[in-house]
């Protein structure tokens, strides 16, 4: 209740279905939890749960390629690494208004709707591969890929790039 009175509710970002019948679970209050998908239900029926740091406003949708949990936060994606029950934060990107990340062909891809560039990251470090300039978005946008191509939809164009 308090959550929703304070505008900080989960609903902000959709569950993750994780390996081991574990889902992850934020919101815009920056905590993340691991829960067990097999008994959910009840308040504090978490198996682990703890703020992601450095104030992860997070909104949008998460990314998921084992064990990292790509989260968008307000300044920056922020990887979670999930073992068993618990995660830690591996990295967070540079300072960015992160939008809902996916995972193509072997990069973490982000769209800065605000800034105006798609970022290309490392999987497993954060590194930036790539960095783009495509011009400002609206909020909430999503990328999308298919047939070897990563689509970035910013303001009224469509951009199509190849991932070959």
């Amino acid at each position: 209740m308090r959550l929703n009175q304070v505008d900080f509710d989960l609903g902000s970002v959709g569950p993750t279905l994780l390996e081991g019948d574990r889902v992850f679970q934020v919101g815009k209050d920056g905590i993340g939890y691991v829960l067990d998908a097999t008994h959910l239900g009840g308040i504090g029926g978490h198996l682990f749960g703890k703020p992601l740091d450095k104030g992860c406003y997070a909104i949008g949708a998460t990314a998921y390629r084992s064990p990292l949990v790509y989260v968008p936060c307000d300044h920056s994606l922020t990887a979670v690494r999930v073992t068993g029950s618990r995660f830690d934060v591996a990295w967070r990107s540079p300072d960015f208004r992160s939008g809902s990340p996916i995972v193509a062909a072997g990069l973490v891809w982000d769209f800065d709707f605000e800034g105006g560039y798609l970022w290309g990251l490392d999987p497993g470090s954060g590194a930036v591969r790539q960095k783009v300039a495509v011009g400002y978005g609206e909020h909430f946008v999503s990328l999308s890929s298919s047939s070897g191509r990563l689509y970035v939809p910013a303001r009224r164009n469509l951009f199509a790039f190849s991932l070959n």
